[in-house]
């Protein structure tokens, strides 16, 4: 009762072959990222593709001059914007090898991606030395940032099947992206997928995996600084609405990108809901667009990210949304808004911190922080009229915080990508006016006093 083995490709079929990933293991190093996908003879031709690679792995676009939209479909892009190579094989049979190996270009965004690729390759008539060179063929692809992971997908134009009148009848391609210094290894070591989806020119798609995973993780160092300072002088008493600032520095791309920070507050501030301008809707606030739906009053801060990867900083408005739960039952449940970090720049990056309260202490979580390198992050929540913060009472007394201003510590506990951990207790830094404890200056001041005293006393 045996059938037919679906490897004999007998309903002329397609079962192309994916074997991509880096040339090293190392976590957070430089190397060669390979992608080479084929079909074997009879199959149904190559139409398209769509590339996932794994969360994590990286390119730095730093000092790369992008090659415009307009140079990349002339394919005239300079050699500054080269970030690799290609190699084919084509026709019927035994395939022919193109005796030039082509080039591959990073360009500027392209069809609504960060970025883009333009592959050039220049196809020869005929499978022998010498055979004539025809012009070049130019394929495009559009490089879309994940807004919430950075994972990067790749999906190009479809491929030509006739150029110049001779069939281009692809049986196997191979993007070699060896611009030096250019792909960056992640610092999470656990098991991942070079994906792809690779279409025929009969309409099948084909979905295959290649397995891929760093090593090493264990070796990265991990040790974030975090500094959080409260703004505003006459925000300092309870009912009041003290600002934020937090700081985060980190070394790049020696050490392990941060997973999941988490920070306590001390109980002498709380989230104060009601006193925002307005909040944004949850299904708003969780869009990748987010920008575009938010009203104005749900804007309640500022940030800034810097990364070794990037040519300028990433900033972008801090959003106060709405945010709800699924219960064990299946029912939508209320809890406390979230905080949404809009990034923008050469990239977006959408960065949620959510909210709740532990044993009397307000607790913020950013869970799922892209596993990409920096070495500055700078969040700033407003205070004053429309604060979200606010200073609360003890079961005893009003509070001000400036009664005693070393007194107020939050709790710190920092997951690395790389599966480390760095706690720590934090003094927030308080607005209050300085107390003038220069001794020597305090008896001076005394003793003219003093003196003046004792001239008026003579008179």
């Amino acid at each position: 009762s045996g059938g037919m083995g679906t490897d004999q490709r007998c309903d002329n079929g397609l079962a192309p072959v994916l074997d991509a990933g880096m040339d090293t293991r190392a976590a957070r190093a430089n190397g060669t990222f390979s992608f080479r996908f084929s079909r074997q003879d009879g199959e149904q031709g190559l139409r398209g593709l769509t590339a996932r690679l794994p969360q994590g792995l990286l390119a730095s676009v730093r000092d790369v001059p992008l090659c415009s939209n307009a140079a990349a479909n002339a394919g005239s892009c300079s050699a500054g914007s080269r970030i690799g190579t290609v190699d084919a094989k084509a026709g019927a049979g035994d395939p022919f090898v193109l005796e030039r190996k082509g080039e591959v270009f990073l360009t500027e965004g392209y069809q609504g991606g960060a970025y883009g690729l333009a592959v050039k390759v220049r196809p020869i008539a005929g499978p022998f030395r010498g055979g004539m060179e025809l012009s070049p063929i130019v394929v495009r692809q559009a490089i879309h940032v994940d807004r919430r992971t950075a994972q990067v997908t790749a999906v190009s134009d479809p491929f030509p099947l006739i150029h110049h009148g001779v069939p281009l009848r692809v049986r196997e391609v191979t993007v070699s992206v060896n611009r030096d210094r250019f792909m960056l290894n992640p610092s999470d070591c656990t098991a991942k997928q070079v994906g792809a989806d690779i279409a025929s020119d009969q309409g099948t798609v084909s979905n295959t995996v290649n397995g891929f995973q760093a090593a090493g993780c264990k070796n990265l160092a991990f040790k974030p600084k975090l500094g959080l300072r409260l703004t505003g002088r006459k925000q300092v008493r309870t009912g009041k609405h003290p600002g934020i600032r937090a700081t985060v520095t980190q070394k790049g791309i020696p050490e392990a990108g941060i997973e999941k920070p988490q920070v306590r507050l001390p109980k002498s501030l709380a989230l104060d809901v009601d006193n925002a301008q307005a909040l944004c809707e949850f299904e708003d606030g969780t869009r990748p667009d987010l920008e575009e739906r938010c009203p104005k009053g749900s804007i309640v801060g500022r940030a800034r990210a810097v990364s070794p990867l990037l040519n300028d900083p990433l900033v972008g408005n801090v959003y106060f949304v709405k945010n709800v739960r699924r219960s064990s039952s299946g029912n939508l449940i209320r809890t406390l808004p979230m905080i949404v970090v809009a990034l923008r720049g050469e990239i977006a990056v959408n960065l949620v911190g959510e909210s709740n309260v532990k044993r009397g202490k307000l607790v913020n979580t950013f869970d799922e922080v892209p596993d990409a390198p920096i070495t500055r992050f700078n969040l700033n929540i407003a205070g004053g009229k429309n604060g979200i913060l606010a200073v609360t009472r003890t079961r005893k007394a009003l509070i001000n915080l400036c009664a005693k201003p070393r007194g107020h510590v939050a709790e710190a506990d920092i997951d690395g990508q790389n599966g480390k951990r760095h706690d720590r207790d934090i003094r927030m830094k308080t607005p209050c006016a300085k107390r003038n404890n220069n001794r020597a200056a305090n008896k001076r001041k005394a003793a003219k006093r003093k003196a003046a005293a004792k001239r008026r006393a003579n008179r």
